[in-house]
């Protein structure tokens, strides 16, 4: 059987009964995307660790992130391991030997902004605007966007004195 048809017998047949559906559909679509067209001719016996880690090494050389390679890690180590268990297909899963290659991550430059570029954003988001109470948040208190845009009621409360506090 081909790594391509094995895949997709497991994510129909044998990811439903380990993993939620929502985590099928991120598979599904890392299998199509990333895993069929790189590994998907091989057949499924002939899988080995020097096989995957090229394919792991080509990934980050074709400057994929940390995160989206650890995925197909995941994805193509969860199948296998269905394949070893309870399918008894592979003896054992060549996955487990593959090591994520280093991956230098660039830092982020952090810009701080100015009075002067404060008072042109607020005159863009005024008073009223919907996002001018979670950009006062964030200013004011140093927290990012998605953190402010994150913030329920549940998480306010009013103080003693009437001062509402997060």
């Amino acid at each position: 059987v081909s790594v391509a048809d094995y895949m997709m017998y497991w994510l129909q047949n044998g990811a439903p009964s380990t993993h939620k559906e929502t985590t099928i559909k991120t598979y599904r679509v890392f299998a199509k995307k990333h895993i069929i067209p790189r590994i998907g001719h091989y057949r499924l016996s002939a899988l080995t660790p020097t096989v995957l880690s090229e394919m792991v090494n080509k990934m980050k050389i074709n400057g994929y992130s940390k995160s989206t390679i650890m995925v197909n890690k995941a994805v193509i180590s969860a199948a296998l391991d269905y394949a070893v268990e309870p399918l008894r297909y592979i003896k054992d899963n060549p996955m487990r030997y593959v090591k994520t290659p280093k991956i230098d991550k660039e830092k982020r430059r952090r810009e701080v902004i100015t009075d002067d570029n404060w008072e042109k954003i607020i005159e863009r988001f005024p008073f009223g605007n919907r996002f001018y109470v979670p950009m006062m948040i964030g200013y004011h208190c140093g927290t990012r966007i998605g953190e402010c845009m994150a913030i329920a009621w549940d998480d306010v409360r009013r103080a003693e004195n009437g001062v509402v506090q997060l």
